[in-house]
């Protein structure tokens, strides 16, 4: 696998993009000063190992995506961005209610799944 190091700056700009933020959102859910963000996105400034791990978690991606090193570099499909944007400021007690309820999901579908292969 090959890794170009000026994907970087691309990958930001796409996984913010599909995130629906704007440069100053990310800029505060990061942590980070909005020209910090600009300048990473225009390619004239290489994140810190620190600031690399603050957006990637603020924009809910792999510091592997960013780098370009996971197998599977594609973006999320649009349903989850959308989902991200509207789970990104509730309150805890609701997370854990929408956690619940993708886990209870995601044992309904497995449980359809092993049916069907028989």
């Amino acid at each position: 696998m090959t890794v170009n190091p000026s994907d970087l700056p691309n990958r930001v700009l796409a996984a913010r993009q599909q995130c629906g933020m704007t440069q100053a959102e990310l800029a505060e859910a990061a942590g980070l000063q909005q020209s910090v963000i600009a300048q990473i996105e225009g390619g004239r400034r290489k994140p810190s190992f620190d600031n690399l791990r603050r957006l990637a978690l603020a924009l809910h991606v792999s510091a592997d995506h960013l780098l370009g090193l996971d197998e599977d570099s594609t973006s999320s499909p649009p349903a989850i961005a959308a989902i991200m944007r509207i789970i990104r400021d509730l309150p805890d007690d609701d997370l854990e209610l929408l956690s619940a309820m993708a886990e209870t999901m995601r044992k309904r579908t497995q449980k359809k799944r092993g049916s069907t292969r028989r």
